[in-house]
Order: C-alpha cells, then structure tokens, then sequence
C-alpha cells in the first residue's frame, strides 16, 4: 500500500476515537496530566525523580556525575551498579554541603560589607573576609557540613574497597568468540526430501562483532527474498 494512503487512513482511524471506554482505560487516562503538559512541568519542580537530589537542585546534573562514574568504574552487573549509585549519591551529598557553606560565607560576607565602614579602600575586601571568618568560627552550621563531608568521605572509600572485592573476586565474564554450531539434520530441505546435510547456525550469544553482523546480514537478506518473492507474485496475479 502506498505510504501516503496508508497515512491518511491511519489519521482516518484515529478521528473516529471517542476516548477511552472502559473503567480501566478512563482511570489510566487521568495519569495523562502528570506525565505530560504544564502539569507534569510543575510536578517535576517539586518531586524529585531520585531520593539523593532535592526539589531545587538540578538533576541532570546528578545524572551526569552518575553516568561519569558509571563510566569510570564500569560495573558489570547490578549488584556493582547499585555500588556505583552509592558512590554518586555521597558525592552528590559533599558537592551540595560545598555550595551550602559557600553560600552561608558570601552571606556573612554581604553582612561585614555593610557593617564596615571607614576603612582603608585597598584592605576593605581583606577586612571583611576577616571579619566574616571570626564570625563563622565555632559556626555550628558550618561545623556540621564539615562533619558529614568527612562521613561521606569515609562512606565512599567503604563502598570502593566492597566494590574493588567484587570486581577481584567475580570478575566479569570473557566475551565469548564467535561460534558456529551445528544443527542436528535439516528436517525441512528445501526440495521436500531427507538430506543429512548439516546446516550451520549462527551463535546468537556470541559478541557484538561480525557475529552479530552476520546475524543481521542472513535476517535482512531472507526478509528481502521473501519481499521479492511477494512482489513477483503479485505481478504475476496482475498480469
């Protein structure tokens, strides 16, 4: 069928629906608004898709730290992956604590700036940085960011040593070569009669190298065959 007529019947199709019928299908197209539309935008501001980002923080940017780690440390199974998710997640939580007490010494140094007043115009900016380190000394805020930065640091050596032990002790799996088997006799010849002749398989489990090449080469080609094949005998009726 021309693609073109198939298009507009497809659109022929889909003007006809009413919506959703069933109890179940009514109940699933409520959900539409918060996957899609300025709804869902909203939702996202406000529900985190991961437990270690908050409402306000950016999540493609946990995203990113997560996949270079993943590329870093290349687990081979899910239990190595659920390490490497560990990982981010203290990293994430020290890159946070960062910024928080930047952001606490910028606001006490916008409060010095403003307290002092007076003094020498090329020691002003050094006055106010030691103005506003004397207040935030013995800071219980920024005592605490501190602390669970070094926690944090402790809690991702941990999950390296488990992960470096699970790596050692099961390593990943060798690539397997690739293989041709041997079927057992062909039971459908192509001339309708017995034959002993062996065929021989692609090994669907072997790398992604020309074994999977070829394995796509051999669907293509049959799929083309029998594409031609169709297309003769519809000439053939034509005719």
């Amino acid at each position: 069928m021309d693609p073109l007529k198939k298009a507009e019947i497809a659109r022929q199709n889909g003007a006809k629906s009413k919506g959703p019928v069933s109890a179940e299908g009514k109940e699933r197209s409520k959900r539409n608004a918060i996957t899609h539309g300025e709804r869902a935008t909203a939702l996202k501001l406000i529900v985190p898709p991961h437990s270690a980002c908050l409402a306000n923080e950016d999540r493609q940017a946990f995203y990113r730290l997560y996949d270079s780690l993943t590329a870093k440390y290349r687990p081979a199974d899910g239990a190595e992956l659920a390490l490497v998710r560990e990982i981010a997640e203290f990293q994430w939580k020290i890159d946070r604590n960062k910024q928080m007490e930047s952001a606490i010494y910028n606001r006490e140094l916008v409060r010095q700036g403003a307290r002092i007043v007076g003094s020498i115009p090329e020691l002003r900016a050094l006055e106010i940085s030691i103005a506003a380190q004397e207040s935030l000394t013995g800071n219980r805020t920024v005592a605490e960011l501190r602390r669970d930065n070094q926690q944090n640091l402790r809690a991702i050596n941990q999950v390296q040593r488990r992960l470096l032990q699970l790596q050692k002790h099961w390593p990943a799996t060798a690539p397997t070569p690739p293989v041709r088997e041997i079927n057992e006799l062909d039971e459908t010849p192509a001339d309708g009669k017995g034959t002993n002749a062996p065929v021989e398989k692609l090994d669907v489990n072997g790398p992604v190298t020309n074994n999977v090449i070829e394995l796509y080469r051999e669907i293509f080609h049959k799929n083309t065959m029998e594409l031609v094949g169709h297309e003769l005998a519809c000439d053939i009726d034509n005719t």
